[in-house]
């Protein structure tokens, strides 16, 4: 098997290493990953301007752009590998409802569904956990041994702090959530109350919170096909 792996938190980042480590166990495994910390890019691309890269090794480039200019650069520079897998992470912190709107660990993600490759975006809590890398190992082995991806093949996955208590699947709600911007004299700081959220008990932040490892499907389109059908009956 033929893995592509990137992240949002840069090319050095020690939970892509780890990520490295644990699918080298089942294939021969390729980076491409930003040269910087690029949290929060969502799907942007480098449209203006040439995307330059850092060759590591032959298996390994960092992209002076952002999450889904690695993947999509990275499907590029390594043109000859036919790949079976995207992995996007081990990101610093959970990706989990709106917040996967904005999350270049998804963003990634998406660019390797775009490109028709089964993909998993793979975060966790931001604080160290010396676990992290069994829990990573067995959720990855799972989702493998239960083909997870020939069903839903592009999987958000997020794993919880401290021991676990199963899996679940979890919904990506867009959960209230009090954001705000406080205004300086000459720049604005994006904030969030995290105590204004209402979590469902079904709801991927509310599962990982409480000890789940919380696996979502998702889909690369914004699309959405019921109300098309019902703007088609109207529209002729």
């Amino acid at each position: 098997m033929n893995i592509l792996i990137s992240n949002d938190d840069g090319y050095k980042s020690s939970r892509l290493l780890m990520l490295k480590d644990i699918l080298s166990l089942y294939g021969d495994v390729y980076i491409s990953a930003p040269l910087t910390q690029k949290s929060g890019s969502s799907v942007s691309l480098t449209i203006h301007e040439n995307v330059k890269y850092k060759v590591i090794d032959k298996n390994y480039i960092a992209i002076k752009g952002t999450p889904a200019d690695s993947v999509s650069c990275g499907l590029g520079y390594f043109k000859d590998i036919e790949f079976d897998l995207v992995v996007s992470g081990i990101n610093f912190g959970y990706n989990t409802s709106k917040d996967t709107l904005y999350s270049g660990t998804v963003g990634a993600a998406i660019i390797g569904a775009f490109n028709g490759i089964k993909t998993i975006a793979l975060s966790a809590q931001y604080e160290d956990d010396p676990y992290l890398y069994d829990k990573a190992s067995f959720i990855i082995d799972y989702i493998f041994k239960n083909k997870l991806l020939d069903i839903a093949p592009l999987l958000n996955v997020n794993i919880p702090k401290g021991e676990a208590k199963g899996i679940k699947v979890g919904r990506i709600y867009p959960i209230p959530i009090n954001d705000y911007v406080i205004k300086f004299k000459d720049s604005f700081l994006q904030a969030r109350d995290l105590s204004q959220e209402k979590l469902l008990d079904d709801s991927d932040l509310y599962l990982v919170e409480n000890g789940y490892y919380a696996i979502s499907a998702m889909k690369p389109s914004l699309e959405d096909n019921e109300l098309n059908n019902k703007l088609m009956e109207i529209i002729k």
